[in-house]
C-alpha cells in the first residue's frame, strides 16, 4: 500500500509542478531580489528528486502495483480539494490557478485531475507487471 501511495503521489506532484506549475511558481519566487536564484533551484530539486528516487525505487524494487489501489487516489482526490475548497472558503484565497472555487471550473478539473491519474496509474500496473521479473517462473524471486 505504502508503494502504492508513494508512487502515486510523486506522480502527482512532479507531473503538476512540471506542466502547469513551473512558469507560474518561478515568476512568483524567482523573482525575489535576494534570494531568487535559491527559491527557483529549491523548486526544481524539491520536484525532481524525490521523483526520480521514487523511479530508481520502482526499478530496484520487486513490489508490484496492485489494480486495485486505483480507488485511494480518487479518496485522495477528494480529501485534497475538500481541503483546498474548505481553505478557499474560510481565507478567500485561491492556492492554485487551475483550482479557482469562485467557478465551478475547480470541480471540473478535480474531476479531469482524478480521471487522468487514474487511467495514468493503470498504464503505471500494466507496465510494472510487465517489467518485474515475479510472474516469470524462472525467476528466483518467483513465488512457489
Amino acid at each position: 500500500m505504502l508503494y502504492t501511495l508513494t508512487i502515486v503521489c510523486n506522480f502527482i506532484c512532479v507531473a503538476f509542478y512540471w506542466f502547469l506549475l513551473r512558469d507560474e511558481q518561478q515568476k512568483i519566487h524567482g523573482g525575489h531580489e535576494t534570494m531568487g536564484w535559491g527559491r527557483s533551484l529549491h523548486l526544481e530539486l524539491v520536484h525532481s528528486v524525490p521523483g526520480g528516487a521514487c523511479l530508481v525505487n520502482v526499478l530496484c524494487t520487486n513490489c508490484i502495483l496492485k489494480r486495485d489501489n486505483w480507488k485511494f487516489i480518487t479518496y485522495m482526490t477528494v480529501a485534497y480539494g475538500l481541503f483546498c475548497w474548505l481553505y478557499y472558503l474560510v481565507t478567500g484565497t485561491q492556492q492554485y490557478s487551475f483550482l479557482d472555487f469562485s467557478t465551478t471550473e475547480a470541480f471540473k478539473n478535480l474531476f479531469w485531475i482524478n480521471l487522468s491519474a487514474v487511467v495514468v496509474y493503470i498504464v503505471f500496473c500494466v507496465l510494472d507487471e510487465k517489467i518485474k521479473p515475479i510472474n516469470d517462473a524462472t525467476s528466483i524471486y518467483s513465488y512457489g
